[in-house]
C-alpha cells in the first residue's frame, strides 16, 4: 500500500522506549518502513537511563539494539513539557509518545492530533 502523507512520530525515550525495547524497535521500525518519520525527543536529566546529553542518548540506544530505526533525536532542556510540546509544534508531528502525563497534558494543551501514552509505563513526572 503506498502511504499518501508522511507521518512525523514523537517518541519519547527515557520510560517510553526504554520500558520496552524490543516493542519500540518493532514499532519504530514498521513505522519507518511505511515512509513516516520517527524523532526520539527526550529531556536532559542527568538520572535518566540514557543520561543527559544527546551523545549519551545515542550511547544508550545504540547499546540496547535501537540503532537503524528512528531519523532523528532531539534532546530538549529546560521546562521540557513545554519544550517537547514547541519542538512538536514546530515540526509538525502528527502523533506524539509519552509516558509522562505533564509532557502528554503540554502536548495536548499545544494541540496535536494524537497523543498517546502507554498506560504501562505513565508517569507523573
Amino acid at each position: 500500500m503506498i502511504n499518501p502523507k508522511v507521518l512525523t512520530f514523537m517518541i519519547d525515550a527515557d520510560g517510553t522506549i526504554t520500558a520496552d525495547v524490543p516493542g519500540f524497535c518493532d514499532l519504530m521500525c514498521a513505522l519507518r518502513a511505511d515512509g513516516n518519520r520517527v524523532v526520539i525527543v527526550s529531556g536532559s536529566n542527568p538520572d535518566s537511563p540514557t543520561g543527559p546529553t544527546w551523545q549519551s542518548k545515542v550511547a544508550y540506544l545504540q547499546s540496547v539494539g535501537i540503532t537503524q530505526c528512528w531519523d532523528e533525536l532531539v534532546v530538549v532542556s529546560g521546562d521540557i513539557p513545554a519544550q517537547k510540546a514547541l519542538w512538536c509544534q514546530q515540526n509538525n508531528v502528527d502523533v506524539a509518545i509519552d509516558n509522562s502525563k505533564p509532557n502528554a497534558n503540554a502536548l495536548v494543551a499545544a494541540g496535536l492530533p494524537l497523543v498517546l501514552v502507554p498506560w504501562a509505563t505513565r508517569s507523573n513526572s
